[in-house]
């Protein structure tokens, strides 16, 4: 037997070196003559892998191309084929052959360039901004000019004809006047309103340019009337400052000043309560045909509200990237999805528009191999992640715009600005703008041979196009010229060498911009009717450039074409894999074949297929666990109703849509349009879905759905408990699932003071009234067996200290106790919700209630002789910089509730769930101090449970945070109790029984103000405090106020609890 192996390694690069490994004629006629050819099959493989997996040398500004690796591989697949290459097979075609050419003089040019860069412009920004003098051999010219570059102060437009191929200008011709100005962008993007798929898409805020359109921008602000805001811009580059908003029309029609009057966006996306713009990069290596790349990372400004001008707030700024991980955990991952869909579907319809506009306003189709251009995209989403483009702008340095200011009259935008700054507030920019200049070099400047593979893609997935020169015929649908060709290579170079950067137009779902494109192509043809019809020459004549012009092909020419080559290109999408991975966001974020698909990443939270034209119904309603929904899901009806037991604490809920343009939100139009979790409290618990329709800036709400859930209590279908059965006395002192203190014991456990329920009150009757709130206790409650949740009497449960007593105070000695006193509170809900129960016991009814927010003082409590008021704080709601500090607050509260005593007849309520701090404590001392009030009474409420259950919009402790709360709130006892405060210890009774919340986004409300019956005298309504737990705690500071008016009563407890 014979073997004989020959591979041949063609040469890659001055490393990758060419070699012929050949054995010799081996015999194998014995063992060692096997083993000796595997031997040498192990060595040639392990060598080829070797090779495969070396660098390759750099050939100038990047390292050289992939396409060399694929050689290499094709080489040794060809030799190690079973059968052999007939001639025909193995060479190359004509297109290839011209492509290979034509890469070679390329690849040839570029090694005899000089200087990589050319700085050109106005004498005074070139020699002030880099103080360099200008080279004839050039790679990359640098235009700092505040035009388009073709006033001669870069490059004359003749010239652009003689450049070779690989030499690049930052600056294409038109998109000044379209695009960089402020005028011109509002003058593109109103005439885009003429076609109806612009129309829908939204691109941008309505705007007028002032004087010129007052008639009309004032027609149109009449006809949107009051609930339309409006913000006025200066028209120069930096005037971001200067922005206002317009409160009275009045005001500006008469002005004569040059500005711009756009549409405040109604509704933005909020970040912590501000809303804030997104600063996109976005580099165009072509405008006719587009390619257009988008940066991996950009910029968050965070602003102020429209009453302030929408400015930027000055040190708060972020990465995108930081901004995607906050929606991420805060929306789901499908929303950063759904926010990166739309925003590049924005810019390639706003790009493909200045494309259209520019066309027009030149009267000619715009082909410019040369030119390239990074232009600086500010956005800004609404609460459904649609974005708009506020404008294309630049931020100039200083020194720019005051010397621009000298030599210029008319200010205008141009590319962003990519110098470091050394401001507060650069430290995001200037990482974003080194990998940016990095990122832009090496996809302008590739290297890599791509001959092969364009040609390749040709062949197999273009239908019916010819080349010029080889096989143009008159039936093609397209033939290409060579500046075709250069174009086909230089943009399949770019997407191999585009690294942090995503090729937005053209891809792979380039289909989804057809509509646009035909609408913006009859735009564009119109003028030109117009202009032929009028001609009366019919006289034959040569061809002139316009003429010529026929053979240029612009993105509606190639458009199906282009989209082709890249769906031959990337298939499977395996080329976006690492521009997703550049934003740190999962793979699973990246783009759907159809954005109205982009709703979440498991298939039980995806859309299910909807329809264009159905009326505005939901699909479904979907719920885990599943919610068992009276009467079955219907789309006809709008009301349901659910029952879940008590150990349901949260339940995740979604819907859909049935019509394609509209979407299903929970709780009001602004709401997330995802799966969300809902805690349920006891009781009823109304979840609200709205279906808005999304084709308007502003959703429009066109139907809603409700959903009554009913969460039992502990206390649902319990018996009539019989004091004369026997029953055992159990405790609680901490719940299993909620267990803070290791050493003591959870759940339900036979109680070691008492051991029969019926002597608890002789037990009771010995001991002493507690001198504090804050006494160590647990829940009692009797059962039959304390082993069996199931046969415990809640009803009869109440809070028992282990050595005191807290006595029970009537309501006629609790209104002679509060006689002439002022009680101050100041906290959250919790603490409001002992407030609103005091006024029921010492009124002996709630006649009036709000949840009130803000301050609110109540002088008819106790017959007069009574006032209580109440502050809220903090306002989570608003932004972190319009919060009132707590110092304002507290001053507020004081200031509403004079004249004060410095007695015990002023008494101070201090308390939340989790945000009091022994530095609040401090400050009101001082504030006391300073207003002379050192002597009146303190009270604090400690801590208390919530926030265990993970909700949309609200923070969640782990079990490990929540024992930190609890040594946080035994610190603040210890603290409050140095100043002599009284303590009302929340946080011990509300933890064991954490399951018994009511209705509220953080699971840590213990009451609920409900409505009673009509009061048929006056025609009023009374209400009532309902909750056992927060009466527990509000009877403990009710016999802390009044310590020394009353003596214990033995049976208080059981009173208290079942009148609650």
């Amino acid at each position: 037997m014979h073997l004989f192996i020959q591979v041949t390694v063609p040469r890659v690069n001055t490393r990758l070196l060419s070699f012929e490994l050949a054995m010799r004629s081996i015999r194998c006629r014995s063992t060692r003559d096997i083993l000796l050819a595997a031997g040498a099959f192990s060595i040639l493989s392990l060598y080829i892998t070797y090779q495969l997996g070396s660098p390759l040398v750099d050939r100038g500004i990047l390292a050289a191309s992939e396409s060399e690796k694929d050689q290499l591989v094709r080489a040794i697949l060809s030799q190690m084929s079973a059968g052999p290459k007939t001639k025909r097979e193995m060479k190359p075609s004509k297109l290839e052959t011209k492509l290979i050419q034509l890469e070679r003089r390329r690849r040839e040019a570029i090694a005899t360039v000089g200087k990589v860069a050319l700085i050109r412009g106005q004498k005074g920004i070139v020699e002030h901004e880099y103080n360099l003098t200008a080279r004839d051999n050039w790679l990359l010219l640098l235009c700092m000019s505040f035009t388009d570059g073709d006033s001669g102060t870069c490059l004359e437009r003749s010239s652009y004809s003689h450049l070779e191929p690989y030499q690049k200008i930052n600056r294409i011709y038109g998109i000044r006047n379209s695009l960089w100005r402020k005028d011109g962008f509002c003058s593109t993007m109103t005439s885009a309103r003429q076609l109806s798929v612009a129309r829908r898409s939204h691109l941008t805020p309505l705007c007028f340019v002032l004087p010129n359109q007052m008639q009309q921008f004032v027609h149109v602000a009449d006809a949107l009337g009051e609930d339309a805001q409006w913000v006025v811009k200066p028209l120069s580059p930096g005037g971001g400052a200067a922005i206002e908003l317009l409160e009275n029309l009045d005001r500006i029609k008469n002005t004569q000043q040059a500005v711009l009057v756009q549409q405040y966006f109604p509704h933005p996306f909020l970040v912590f309560g501000s809303p804030v713009s997104l600063r996109v990069y976005i580099l165009v290596t072509s405008m006719s045909p587009l390619r257009a790349f988008l940066f991996h990372e950009g910029i968050v400004y965070f602003r102020q509200s429209v009453s302030k001008g929408f400015r930027k707030m000055s040190n708060r700024t972020w990465l995108l990237s930081q901004l995607w991980h906050y929606v991420a955990r805060s929306y789901g991952q499908h929303a950063v999805r759904l926010a990166l869909v739309n925003i590049q579907s924005l810019v390639v319809q706003t790009l493909l528009v200045a494309e259209s506009m520019i066309a027009v306003q030149l009267e000619r189709k715009l082909r410019c191999q040369h030119c390239f251009q990074m232009l600086g995209f500010d956005l800004i989403l609404n609460a459904s992640f649609h974005p708009v483009v506020l404008e294309v702008s630049q931020s100039l340095t200083d020194s720019q715009l005051k010397l621009y200011e000298l030599l210029f009259s008319t200010k205008v935008n141009g590319q962003p600005n990519l110098q470091e700054s050394w401001r507060d507030d650069g430290w995001a920019a200037n990482g974003v703008k080194r990998g940016l200049v990095e990122g832009m070099l090496s996809l302008l400047f590739a290297t890599s041979d791509v001959a092969r593979h364009v040609a390749d893609a040709v062949d197999r997935c273009a239908d019916n196009i010819g080349v010029m020169g080889l096989n143009c015929r008159i039936s093609n649908d397209l033939c290409l010229s060579e500046d075709d060709l250069h174009l086909l290579m230089d943009a399949r170079r770019e997407k191999l060498n585009r690294g942090a950067f995503k090729q937005l137009y053209p891809s792979v779902d380039s289909d989804k911009y057809t509509g646009l494109i035909q609408d913006l192509q009859y735009f564009v043809a119109l003028p030109k009717v117009s202009s032929s019809s009028s001609s009366s020459s019919s006289s034959p004549r040569l061809l002139s450039l316009r003429d010529r012009e026929a053979f240029t092909h612009g993105t509606a020419d190639m458009h199906a074409f282009l989209t082709s080559l890249e769906r031959c290109y990337s298939r499977h999408r395996e080329d976006d894999y690492d521009f997703w991975n550049s934003f740190n966001v999962s793979a699973a974020f990246r783009a759907p074949e159809n954005t109205s698909q982009a709703f979440g990443t498991q298939d039980l939270l995806s859309r299910p297929p909807c329809n264009e034209v159905t009326m505005p119904y939901l699909l479904n309603i979907f719920s885990q666990p599943k919610l068992n929904l009276t009467p079955p899901f219907s789309p006809l009806v709008v009301e349901f109703t659910a029952k879940v037991p008590y150990d349901q604490l949260m339940v995740t809920v979604w819907a859909f849509a049935q019509n394609c343009q509209s979407e299903a939100r929970l709780d009001d139009k602004f709401g997330p349009s995802q799966s969300a979790n809902y805690t349920l409290g006891l009781g009823e618990n109304r979840i609200t879905f709205v279906i808005v329709d999304i084709r308007h800036t502003e959703p429009w709400v066109i139907n809603s759905y409700s959903i009554v859930v009913e969460r039992a209590a502990p206390t649902d279908n319990e018996p009539i408990f019989d004091a004369n059965r026997k029953h055992q006395v159990c405790a609680l002192k901490q719940d299993c699932d909620l267990r803070l203190v290791a050493n003591d014991p959870c759940g339900i456990q036979k109680d070691d003071g008492i051991k029969k329920w019926s002597d608890y009150e002789k037990v009771a009757a010995d001991l002493p009234v507690c001198d504090r709130g804050d006494a160590l206790g647990r829940w009692l409650l009797p059962c039959t067996a304390c082993s069996d949740r199931s046969s415990c009497f809640w009803r009869q449960a109440f809070w028992a200290p282990f050595e005191c007593q807290h006595p029970f105070i009537s309501q006629s000695i609790l209104a002679q106790c509060l006689a002439g006193k002022k009680l101050l509170f100041i906290g959250d809900s919790t603490n409001r919700g002992i407030m609103h129960y005091l006024m029921e016991r010492l009124n002996g009814t709630l006649a009036e209630w709000d949840k009130t927010h803000h301050i609110r003082v109540r002088t008819n409590l106790n017959g007069g002789k009574t006032v209580i008021s109440f502050a809220y704080y903090p306002q989570f709601w608003l932004p972190t910089n319009e919060r009132p500090v707590f110092n304002k607050a507290l001053y507020q509260l004081l200031e509403r509730s004079r004249p004060l005593e410095n007695n015990s007849n002023t008494v101070l309520i201090v308390g939340g769930v989790h945000w009091l701090a022994t530095q609040h404590l401090h400050m009101l001392l001082q504030a006391l101090r300073r207003d002379g009030l050192q002597g009146i009474r303190l009270v604090m409420k400690t801590l208390g449970s919530g926030f265990h259950l993970p909700v949309n919009g609200v923070h969640c402790l782990s079990q490990v945070e929540q024992r930190k709360l609890l040594v946080h709130s035994r610190g603040l006892s210890e603290f409050a109790k140095h100043y002599n405060f009284d303590i009302i210890d929340t946080f011990n009774i509300t933890i064991p029984r954490f399951r018994d919340f009511l209705q509220g986004k953080c699971a840590c409300h213990f009451h609920k103000v409900v409505p009673l019956a009509l009061d048929s005298a006056n025609r009023e309504y009374r209400y009532h405090v309902e909750g056992p737990v927060n009466a527990v705690y509000s009877e403990i500071l009710i016999s802390r106020l009044c310590s020394d008016h009353v003596v214990p009563v033995r049976d208080g407890r059981r009173n208290v609890t079942s009148n609650s």
